[in-house]
């Protein structure tokens, strides 16, 4: 037996070496890049997408706090508090601007902030609130409510409307109440 490689066998053991060196540096060079990366995504950034999304996700907990507590005094308007508990709940989260201009159609039995649609059981459970990518501070809402189209009984109905937010002192408020249904 000869202790010299012939070179068939050179090739096999040179290309065999070559890949055992070059998977192992891989193998550091990936795991290199994982922790990085994985560093990279636990450390919140300007530009890190996650916070991004808590602060977009601030005004939509704002309106669905606001909408659940509006709905919630509607749904248990046989008390005699609840037009009083409205305006309290509409001074609280909306601008002055928008107040007065709910005080005025209130005075005469209008609810702005429904569109008179008001509210009810379903209403709490069906609540939707989506932020409109195109337009700064504008958000959709829609949930159902029973409407009773005459002479049927009632109908579950999905009602839409639009709202535009403003941050005055580091707190949202509604602005603007904007109906999807012509007149």
């Amino acid at each position: 037996m000869s202790t010299y490689f012939s070179t068939r066998q050179f090739h096999f053991w040179i290309n065999g070496t070559l890949k055992l060196l070059i998977m192992s540096t891989m193998r550091q060079v990936f795991g290199i890049l994982l922790i990085t990366l994985i560093s990279f995504n636990c450390s919140p950034t300007q530009n890190d997408k996650s916070v991004k999304n808590d602060t977009d996700k601030s005004p939509i907990k704002f309106l669905t706090e606001f909408y659940n507590s509006y709905n919630s005094i509607w749904v248990d308007a046989s008390k005699d508090s609840y037009q009083k508990e409205i305006e309290a709940m509409v001074e609280k989260y909306c601008t002055e601007k928008l107040y007065k201009e709910f005080m005025k159609y209130w005075e005469y039995g209008h609810d702005l902030i429904t569109d008179d649609y008001g509210a009810c059981k379903e209403s709490l459970s069906s609540l939707k609130i989506v932020k409109n990518p195109t337009k700064e501070n504008y958000y959709s809402i829609s949930y159902n409510v029973l409407l009773y189209p005459v002479p049927s009984r009632p109908e579950l109905t999905e009602i839409s409307f639009n709202v535009i937010l403003l941050k005055e002192n580091d707190n949202y408020k509604i602005d603007e109440i904007i109906s999807n249904i012509e007149h």
